[in-house]
């Protein structure tokens, strides 16, 4: 929905797939389908259910903050701050078990 939102007001697009008469999740699937990605990014339940059917990969938002911070794209208190932006949005669980991994985080 917030996807659909986002391409209606012109702050996403989509480009170098027919796509046309699709939108937000469809979209992001048949892309994804077409190959070059490694994951769908959602945090859609309904979404990620249909992805887990499919056997498509996907990862959540706050899992990503984890990823960001692996990779050295972010630093411990930046993960630490853009998770306590989104956790007002994700579910309770994802939320402690993303905190669990930052509090646990050794930096290699």
């Amino acid at each position: 929905m917030v996807i659909n939102d986002n391409l209606d007001k012109g702050l996403l697009s989509l480009s170098g797939v027919e796509t046309q008469d699709l939108k937000g999740e469809e979209a992001a699937l048949t892309i994804f389908q077409k190959g070059g990605f490694d994951a769908i990014l959602s945090d859609d339940k309904r979404f990620v259910r249909r992805l887990r059917a499919l056997d498509v990969p996907y990862i959540t938002p706050a899992v990503c903050i984890v990823i960001l911070l692996k990779q050295g794209k972010i630093n411990l208190q930046g993960a630490l701050e853009k998770l306590e932006l989104l956790s007002h949005f994700i579910s309770s669980d994802e939320y402690y078990t993303v905190k669990w991994a930052l509090d646990t985080w050794r930096s290699p």
